[in-house]
């Protein structure tokens, strides 16, 4: 601050950034950190990171729209789930739609199994089940139809269905492919209840758990994030970590707001357009809360790639021609950056690409850093 910067990009974790809140509040410097903690957020710091909040309120929007009516959740004993379970219920509050069943489980692999068979009612729908078989094998082997139930109930443990037609699972890595395995052996039927999570499931693992298979999330549009993740590969031999996009898209921004103007202008006014930028993460823009809006996608797993069945919109506000900020993306080996598109834009020849520092460590989806 000694230095008289005009905006402060990259305090990675909710501590550090409260360090510096009030120094940079005082010095008039408006913030741009990567910590998914919202209490840290406000009063000239802006958030760069991925909302879980608003990816559980499209998938739930989505899903309500194309009929699903009774929701249930398995939420973790976090903070985390906390606020997933608060965005749940008023996400389907929101779409006239009734909340069947929420069962919580500890951050823990090895305790999912009783959360798991409570919500998918079990033990009930297991007794039914042996009731049945009782009731078939006592009329006999000479009963022909009973013997052709019989052979029919031998692949499955229950008899009756849940419910709920749709369940939320706001889990991610190990821990929702574990959560997902009991989910299926305990007979919550992925033909008639659809799963759904959030942008934690934004990865290719899930390709390779076929219970998840035609489950939906809601992520921004990965089309341009994608590219620049292995032009970033080919460049430095290795993956990736995946908060590189928004500490581009962070610089990024800056980058167009210098270009804006004569005199470069980084005020809460600016930084808070309503028209908002699209970037390599595409459309975004922050609220005067400091929080982050994004454009979001409704993505399908699949064996081999996510699908996207309802894609992110292109614009914040209802216009014929937007004013957003759209992203000039160049050769390989060269930096991105945004131009405004309702300003006059610089001379053709003007690339002035701006450094690139990739960051090590990754707080996007982390619950509370």
């Amino acid at each position: 601050l000694d230095q008289k910067p005009d905006l402060i990009i990259g305090p990675l974790f909710s501590h550090s950034i409260t360090a510096i809140k009030t120094m940079a509040q005082e010095a008039g410097v408006n913030v741009i950190g990567f910590s998914s903690d919202h209490s840290v957020a406000g009063n000239g710091i802006f958030l760069m990171n991925f909302r879980m909040e608003e990816q559980i309120a499209r998938v739930i929007r989505y899903a309500s729209k194309n009929g699903y009516a009774r929701y249930a959740a398995l939420i973790p004993e976090t903070a985390y789930g906390k606020r997933a379970l608060e965005v749940f219920r008023q996400a389907v509050t929101d779409q006239d739609r009734d909340l069947a069943a929420v069962e919580f489980y500890p951050p823990d692999s090895t305790k999912l199994v009783n959360p798991v068979k409570n919500i998918a009612h079990y033990k009930e729908r297991r007794r039914k089940y042996t009731r049945e078989i009782d009731f078939l094998e006592k009329l006999g082997e000479e009963d022909d139809f009973a013997q052709e139930m019989l052979d029919e109930l031998k692949s499955v443990e229950t008899i009756g269905d849940v419910n709920f037609d749709a369940i939320l699972l706001p889990e991610g890595g190990a821990m929702l492919t574990t959560l997902a395995a009991w989910v299926s052996y305990y007979e919550i039927d992925p033909t008639k209840v659809k799963i759904l999570g959030t942008g934690l499931w934004d990865d290719e693992m899930l390709f390779v758990e076929p219970q998840l298979h035609g489950g939906w999330f809601a992520a921004p549009d990965h089309t341009k994030s994608h590219e620049f993740l292995t032009r970033y590969q080919d460049i430095y031999g290795q993956r990736s970590p995946r908060l590189t996009t928004l500490a581009y898209d962070a610089v990024a921004l800056a980058a167009t707001l210098v270009r804006q103007e004569k005199y470069p202008d980084f005020s809460a006014e600016q930084i808070t357009n309503p028209n908002g930028f699209s970037g390599i993460e595409e459309l975004f823009r922050f609220r005067k809360d400091g929080l982050i809006e994004r454009g979001l996608a409704v993505y399908e797993v699949g064996a081999k790639a996510f699908t996207v069945i309802d894609p992110a919109p292109v614009s914040f506000v209802e216009r014929d021609k937007p004013e957003i900020m759209l992203i000039k993306t160049p050769e390989v080996g060269q930096a991105d950056y945004l131009e405004a598109a309702s300003h006059p834009s610089s001379p053709a020849d003007d690339d002035r690409p701006f450094p690139y520092n990739p960051v090590q460590k990754d707080a996007a989806y982390s619950p509370d850093q």
